[in-house]
């Protein structure tokens, strides 16, 4: 091997002390990592659903949760959807039954809001009810803040729902009033004719022939008006 000069030596030396200094820089920091994306929102799951009849269709009531899952308060209030579902044989609630029938966006919960709860009607076709009357239906409600995820399903309830009477067409009403008489006598009348009058035409409406205290005569004259 032929021998290198002192330059030529100390130049082999560096570069090949740079080479790996460079390959063990590399290799400590690693390439750099993509950033990981924040997780999304979800809200707590409701916990008071209730629902009653009313008239044709089922009253649900709940109300709205505020935070996550992770207790962070909620940036705005979430969109919910109202599920519907049916009972099995045994009575217990299929799950697979359970599809969203409504959904409130979360900019039009306002409407449906009142003293602090969420209240929503769900129609139930008259025909359905006529067809099954008292049958048994299911509701669960879960919100969701983020496309990407919603919450958890909330309680279960159940109600029956039965044919609303028809309406009644009409109403009349008709007012009696009875007249109260007195007056004064000395002794027993014999005879005695009750008028009225009506846009100055005078009418015997009653009229006694008996030997009655005054007293007496008036309730007796009541009794035909």
């Amino acid at each position: 091997m032929p021998r290198l000069s002192p330059t030529t030596r100390w130049a082999h030396i560096f570069t090949t002390s740079l080479h790996s200094g460079v390959t063990l820089v590399l290799l400590g920091c690693g390439a750099p990592g993509e950033p990981t994306p924040p997780s999304p929102p979800v809200p707590v799951a409701v916990t008071d659903l209730s629902a009653q009849q009313a008239g044709d269709a089922v009253q649900l009531t709940f109300t709205l949760p505020s935070k996550t899952i992770t207790g962070d308060k909620l940036a705005e209030p979430p969109a919910v959807e109202i599920l519907r579902g049916v009972l099995k044989p045994d009575g217990a609630p299929d799950n697979n039954s359970f599809r969203v029938v409504y959904t409130i966006p979360g900019s039009l919960i306002d409407n449906y809001t009142a003293e602090g709860h969420v209240r929503f009607a769900d129609s139930v076709p008259p025909e359905e009810t006529r067809a099954h009357p008292g049958a048994a239906l299911a509701y669960r409600v879960r919100t969701r803040a983020s496309r990407k995820r919603a919450s958890a399903d909330s309680n279960t309830v159940t109600v029956r729902v039965y044919p609303v009477p028809e309406r009644i067409a009409s109403v009349q009403s008709r007012l009696f009033w009875l007249p109260h008489l007195s007056w004064r006598a000395r002794s027993l009348l014999r005879r005695c004719r009750l008028k009225r009058s009506h846009s100055g035409k005078m009418d015997i409406v009653a009229h006694a022939a008996r030997f009655l205290p005054y007293n007496q005569l008036s309730r007796h004259l009541l009794r035909f008006w």
